[in-house]
């Protein structure tokens, strides 16, 4: 099973796809075309059928090279599933009423290599209603064929009877199959789905929806162990909010919620999408910064408290911080970096706090 992380990636992996399967289908085409000319056993019917459908194959080809938007793929689409669904119901018709008795069974044999095109087209182009309209095509086969199979049943007898119900039991286990395939894929599409999520509420706290304190020990484990290979720089830098016991005990936990979510949100906004920030415990929080050394990530830490400082809080004014910050490679381990970190961030909250501290 293929998976695509976006409805237009799911587009361009259709064309691809599209795109690599003409040459075959064509080859094909032109091939059976040309081995039934040559045979003389061309039929009026198919004189039509070969010339019409390489059109339309070929037109369908030249559409996808120039593709721009979804609605020209649904439309390409459907018409692909129209232009094989007719050939094969065209070809059908051709077989059991207007061609030869004699040469009945071994084309029904021959086109049962081809019909499931049309289903699995019709799985691929209408999605959930796909099994409808692979039942309404083999009903209108049924239709079709389905006297002359009833005609001369006997059991024991392989007749041209025998030939086309088991020509109709193909049919039914191809859409069975392609059935139980859409559901497997929906229930693994599922189950996906629900792994991704427990994996995000493992890894993420759920009152500012950034990363918990787990998934910042991974992040951090995974950056110092580039850093080491590479030999690049990174830092940490450990905050948290002044007195926040105060606005809890003034305004009350809900109130202090809500500050833990503005000052997350206000951050997050001055930090590079290559930064890992996340909420460490309480009103903690700590940024990973890789390739900004100590000096840097400090000037990265004053900008960010400015900007706490300035902020606004609805019913509670403003709100000030203190970080404090360490590096690698002067601490090379991420014990020796979460306890620098914490060294600093104690000895702002010692000097008068709202300021940033380095560990060296």
């Amino acid at each position: 099973m293929w998976i695509v992380d976006s409805s237009d990636g799911l587009l361009r992996f259709k064309r691809r796809v599209y795109l690599a399967a003409f040459p075959f289908c064509m080859a094909a085409l032109l091939s059976a075309w040309t081995f039934k000319y040559a045979a003389g056993r061309i039929s009026w019917l198919e004189q039509i059928l070969f010339p019409a459908l390489s059109v339309c194959l070929s037109l369908v080809a030249l559409a996808l090279l120039n593709w721009r938007s979804e609605r020209i793929i649904a439309f390409i689409e459907r018409s692909l599933f129209a232009v094989v669904a007719l050939w094969m119901i065209a070809r059908f018709v051709d077989i059991v009423l207007i061609g030869p008795a004699a040469a009945r069974s071994a084309a029904l044999a021959d086109l049962l290599y081809w019909i499931p095109l049309v289903y699995v087209v019709a799985h691929l182009t209408f999605d959930r209603s796909g099994t409808f309209i692979c039942a309404a095509f083999l009903t209108l086969l049924l239709i079709i064929g389905l006297p002359l199979a009833l005609r001369d049943v006997h059991f024991g007898t392989i007749n041209d009877s025998f030939v086309l119900l088991r020509f109709y039991l193909g049919n039914i286990i191809y859409i069975v199959l392609l059935v139980a395939f859409a559901k497997l894929k929906d229930l693994y599409a599922r189950a996906e789905s629900h792994a991704q999520n427990m994996a995000k509420l493992a890894n993420t706290d759920p009152l500012v929806g950034l990363p918990n304190r787990r998934q910042l020990q991974t992040s951090l484990s995974k950056e110092l162990e580039r850093a080491k290979r590479f030999g690049r720089a990174l830092s940490i830098v450990f905050f948290d909010l002044d007195q926040f016991k105060r606005i809890n005990d003034l305004h009350g936990h809900d109130r202090g919620d809500a500050v833990l979510r503005v000052v997350a949100t206000v951050v997050k906004q001055q930090l590079r999408p290559s930064d890992e920030f996340g909420r460490w415990g309480g009103d903690e929080f700590m940024v990973i910064v890789p390739e900004l050394g100590a000096f840097e990530a400090a000037q990265m830490a004053n900008r960010v408290r400015t900007i706490i400082a300035a902020h606004e809080i609805e019913s509670v004014g403003t709100a000030t911080a203190s970080f404090g910050v360490a590096a690698f490679p002067h601490f090379d381990s991420i014990d020796a970096l979460l306890k620098a970190a914490d060294r600093a961030l104690a000895r702002t909250k010692a000097s008068g706090r709202n300021s940033v501290e380095i560990e060296t």
